[in-house]
């Protein structure tokens, strides 16, 4: 196989799955309970009989999503500075992959082979030449990622480790902890402002959803931006979306997650 077919054919699809991954795992917390702003031991308490299945979807698809979507970066950025190896890389001859993999060394093949979505960004900065002050990612970003990463290592197949006491929910109590974090930090609100201004539970999970969702749309952006600027500079096409597919909806947005899904109500009301 040419390089060109592989960006094209193969990790062009692989973008479209990224972006219906994205929309369905905000689609399920679209409509998913209210956020409790109580003590840690009362919001566990209030937490406890919660559907578990809206907060599993939303951190599983984004931790596949932005994973996959940063190994295709990678794997450009491979391609720029190493061509020759990865053509052994997409070569179907273990023996030949194998000699990408030692070049390449360690720290890229357990990315690239990994899920984490941390070490990605960093190999993705050391190759942009991107400094620290500099990295393609913010801090509220990075918080967002490491949330993902922790939960993908350590409670995606939780509830069939050993298990301790109330820790069968630790998902729900996870997105419960984000959109805490989004209310004090990108919204900028303390738990006696919420009080004060008198918000309704709905409109506070309603100024959350978009606060959270244009944090990821903007992340959604940075993303896609690089795979259109490594592909239009080799003149392919990887960039290229399914005209029918949610991915069109996601990557092709500029605002808030939330938005899409806003615009979406209002239509069928229509």
């Amino acid at each position: 196989m040419d390089i060109n077919s592989f960006f094209n054919w193969y990790l062009g699809r692989e973008l479209g799955v990224c972006g219906d991954l994205i929309y369905k795992g905000f689609e399920a917390i679209e409509n998913d309970d209210d956020i409790v702003l109580k003590d840690k031991e009362s919001t566990n308490d209030e937490l406890i009989d919660r559907i578990e299945s809206s907060a599993f979807i939303f951190f599983v698809n984004m931790c596949v999503s932005f994973e996959r979507l940063g190994k295709i970066i990678l794997l450009f950025q491979l391609n720029n500075e190493h061509p020759v190896e990865m053509l052994y890389f997409i070569n179907e001859k273990d023996d030949e992959r194998a000699k990408s993999f030692e070049f390449f060394g360690e720290e890229v093949t357990n990315a690239l082979y990994g899920h984490n979505n941390i070490k990605l960004i960093k190999l993705i900065d050391y190759y942009n030449s991107n400094s620290k002050e500099n990295s393609f990612i913010n801090e509220k970003e990075k918080y967002f990622f490491q949330k993902l990463d922790n939960f993908y290592k350590k409670f995606r197949y939780g509830r069939f480790n050993t298990p301790t006491n109330n820790d069968f929910n630790v998902d729900v109590k996870e997105l419960n902890e984000l959109y805490i974090y989004v209310i004090q930090n990108i919204m900028k609100k303390s738990k006696k402002e919420i009080k004060k201004d008198k918000y309704s539970n709905t409109d506070l999970k309603s100024d959350v959803l978009y606060n959270l969702g244009e944090l990821v749309q903007h992340l959604v952006n940075k993303y896609y931006d690089e795979i259109f600027k490594y592909a239009y500079a080799l003149n392919i096409y990887t960039y290229e979306l399914h005209g029918e597919s949610h991915s069109v909806d996601v990557f092709l947005n500029r605002t808030s997650l939330h938005d899409i899904f806003i615009k979406k109500e209002l239509l069928e009301l229509n």
